[in-house]
């Protein structure tokens, strides 16, 4: 049957901004997972951080094994791979072709209904910016190029923000991100051991660049939203 309309909740969608904002140059991928409450429908309900293999401005792929490891924490959470998330800085919102044909191999070798989220962001000009999300399926007609088939996307409230949206923004998004430089530096000295010198230097620069751009703003974030509880507690206490 023909998927009809994916909800997701809205602090999973906000984990997954907040990923791809991290990035103004750099495509970021994301496994959703969820549930399917009825055969034409599905559910939203968490996202795994995937690693990437390549990273491009207008490109994005993960290690293979990533969607392996999705699958096993899922079934871990009653949950299943139902989905996948990239984003599009700096371009608009429409998948490109490499976005179809990915999303199209998919649909015939995982799931019928598996679909894809597109998120642009930092797209706009020096004084308005926006961010835009589509989900899509892809079609294609007996030899004819792939069509993207956009899908209703209904953004479930959360009341607030869930110790499961703040945990990884606090630790596993930069814990990933760690992971990534580091195995690019690792295969990069393996490769040519004359050239650690400079490959140590720009591993250094891009761990300082990671803690300037992630670590700071988000220990800010946890900062401010503890202190807000604080007063909501002490709110609290005085009207009780």
């Amino acid at each position: 049957m023909t998927l009809e309309a994916v909800h997701i909740d809205a602090d999973v969608l906000f984990q997954f901004m907040t990923y791809a904002l991290c990035f103004e140059k750099e495509e970021v991928c994301s496994i959703l997972l969820g549930v399917a409450p009825t055969p034409t429908s599905a559910h939203v309900t968490g996202t795994f951080f995937a690693l990437r293999r390549d990273k491009r401005r207008d490109r994005v792929e993960i290690h293979p094994e990533q969607l392996s490891e999705a699958m096993v924490v899922a079934e871990s959470q009653g949950k299943g791979v139902i989905g996948w998330a990239h984003s599009h800085p700096n371009i608009t919102v429409f998948p490109s072709h490499v976005d179809l044909a990915t999303q199209l191999n998919l649909q015939k070798y995982t799931d019928p209904n598996f679909f894809g989220l597109v998120l642009s962001c930092f797209d706009g000009g020096k004084e308005t910016q926006k961010l835009q999300v589509i989900c899509f399926q892809t079609i294609q007609a007996y030899d004819e190029p792939p069509k993207q088939l956009e899908i209703p996307l209904i953004i479930l409230p959360s009341p607030n923000l869930s110790e499961s949206a703040l945990l990884p923004l606090a630790t596993h998004i930069i814990n990933m991100l760690y992971k990534e430089e580091k195995d690019g530096y690792s295969n990069a000295i393996q490769s040519d051991a004359g050239s650690v010198p400079i490959n140590s230097t720009v591993y250094t620069q891009h761990l300082v660049q990671l803690m300037d751009r992630l670590g700071g703003p988000i220990l800010a974030f946890l900062n401010d939203r503890h202190e807000r509880n604080l007063r909501e507690i002490a709110q609290y206490s005085r009207s009780g």
